[in-house]
Parts: C-alpha cells; structure tokens; sequence
C-alpha cells in the first residue's frame, strides 16, 4: 500500500491542485489593492476559490484514511478502480485549476487590473 505509484501520483495532483486553487484565491483578493470598483465580487469569489482548495486538502485526508483503514497491504480492482477514477477527477481539478491561475495572473500581473472590475 506504501508503495503504491498511483497513492503516490494521486498525492502529488492534489496537493499540487490544492496550492494552485488557493493561488488563485489568494490572488484574487489580493488584486482589491489595484481596484477598488470591484471589491465586493473580487473579495467572495477569492474566498469562494479558496474554499474550494480546502476541499480538496479535506477530501484527500479523508481519502487517505479511508485507504489506509480499508486496504490493508492489498488492494483489489475496485480499489484500483477507485485509486484511479480520483486521480483522473484531480486531473481535471488540476487542469482547471491552472487555467484559472494563468488568466487571474494574466489579468492582475499583466494588464496590472483588478480580476472582476
């Protein structure tokens, strides 16, 4: 079970998702400095960005933990299955997530804006 590649993939994606998501959020509100006009929108959709980073680091504890208390040095096809249907919706989450990053860093860096404003 320790030594599993895709726990360890798995892993690796969400917390990388989990630092790009509040990125993004942390951003978000950050970008209130240059904009005051948006300050309401930018300050709940930065929070909103935020929490949903802290879902996924509670997802994943929980996820772990369930592992570790049903996989008990082995692992059938329907833990592998499951192993790899998270790793595939982190993906996602990931792709997204970067995405997200890469136009509020684009909005706020480049064009020197506030995100929503």
């Amino acid at each position: 079970m320790k030594n599993n590649l895709r726990l360890k993939i798995l892993q690796f994606a969400t917390y990388l998702t989990i630092l790009l998501w509040i990125t993004t959020g942390l951003i978000i509100v950050g970008s209130i400095y240059l904009s005051r006009i948006g300050f309401v929108i930018n300050l709940v959709i930065g929070i909103l960005f935020i929490l949903i980073g802290m879902y996924f680091y509670l997802k994943e504890k929980a996820f772990s933990k369930l592992l570790t208390q049903i996989c008990e040095g082995k692992q059938d096809k329907l833990h592998k299955k499951v192993i790899l249907r998270e790793i595939i919706f982190i993906m996602m989450a990931l792709f997204i997530g970067a995405t997200a990053l890469s136009a509020v860093s684009s909005r706020v860096f480049g064009q020197g804006f506030a995100v929503f404003g």
